[in-house]
């Protein structure tokens, strides 16, 4: 599968003011998927994580592995 674009982080997944993760929303539109290499890798604990998903949710983007 060809990916559009890439969203690489490098900073701490405890700090949620990422570039990457803060420049996501902004490229995503409704219909597209975002897909994650690793859960674990896009949030520190299950709250954040709920909240990227809903937020993306919200949105009418799919989150997916």
């Amino acid at each position: 599968m060809a990916l559009d674009k890439v969203f690489l982080n490098k900073a701490s997944r405890k700090d949620m003011q990422r570039h990457e993760l803060k420049a996501l929303p902004d490229y995503v539109r409704e219909g597209n998927y975002v897909f994650v290499h690793s859960m674990d890798s896009m949030a520190k604990n299950l709250d954040d994580l709920r909240g990227i998903v809903m937020q993306r949710n919200q949105r009418q983007v799919g989150v997916t592995l």
